[in-house]
């Protein structure tokens, strides 16, 4: 069955880390590694030395099962996590991105023949990408479109079931994970992602102003360190104009 899992490791120590894989179906295959690394015993200090730990294994279950980004619906959930569908779609131009525009690269009319799928492809992008640049190009392709379901990056009219069902979780008072919280604890959430930055090296970026030496403190490993005042590296060229995320 496609399901996505949960575990709860009660901690004693304030707060709560969640980590979650496979919002992107096909990179979950790192983040469930990383789960499964974290489970084996002798790896996680005893619960007196830790807060609770909350592993939300396979987000988009279907996704990971077929090795595709998007979802059952064609969707990608990490552009689908908005609250309020109605007034988002209202106010977002469709063609915010020059997805339209370039259509004949992105999602072309009809079936690829095998002159498409190898040296066609390369003859049609490489002008593409002299005249317009690669970030605007690789803008229209991550920026997200919520108008053409068979195309790419395409963030759906509504909450997906995966979101709801995990957006559902995190309100549950009884479990008494998250939503209790008091302001006084944190909450660290990791969303494991691939392919952004150099093979074999983490990036680390965060929606919040952290200070670069709590990112040095926490994450000592990690190559890139993006915050919103701290954008040091092109890896995230392209992504302003992207809503929807999960850590949004």
């Amino acid at each position: 069955p496609l399901t996505t899992d949960i575990a709860i490791l009660k901690g004693d120590l304030p707060g709560v880390l969640v980590h979650s894989s496979a919002i992107h179906g096909v990179e979950g295959y790192a983040g469930s590694a990383i789960q499964v690394a974290l489970l084996q015993e002798g790896v996680l200090p005893p619960p007196e030395q830790r807060p609770t730990i909350v592993l939300v294994h396979a987000i988009n279950p279907s996704g990971m099962k077929n090795y595709r980004r998007f979802n059952e619906n064609n969707v990608d959930l990490n552009r689908n996590a908005i609250v309020n569908f109605e007034e988002f779609l209202s106010q977002r131009d469709p063609n915010i991105a020059q997805y339209d525009d370039f259509r004949f690269l992105t999602a072309p009319e009809r079936n690829p023949t095998w002159w498409d799928r190898t040296l066609g492809f390369w003859w049609t992008v490489v002008p593409a990408l002299y005249k317009y640049g690669y970030v605007t190009l690789k803008r229209v392709l991550v920026a997200g479109q919520y108008h053409h379901p068979q195309g790419i990056f395409y963030g759906g009219t509504q909450l997906e079931t995966s979101l709801h069902q995990l957006l559902q979780f995190v309100l549950d008072e009884e479990r008494n994970i998250l939503a209790p919280l008091g302001k006084q604890e944190p909450v660290v959430w990791i969303d494991v992602h691939t392919g952004l930055g150099p093979f074999g090296m983490d990036t680390l970026q965060t929606e919040k102003h952290v200070s670069m030496e709590d990112m040095q403190q926490w994450f000592p490993t990690s190559y890139h360190r993006l915050t919103p005042a701290n954008r040091a590296t092109g890896a995230m060229d392209g992504y302003e104009l992207s809503q929807g995320t999960l850590m949004s």
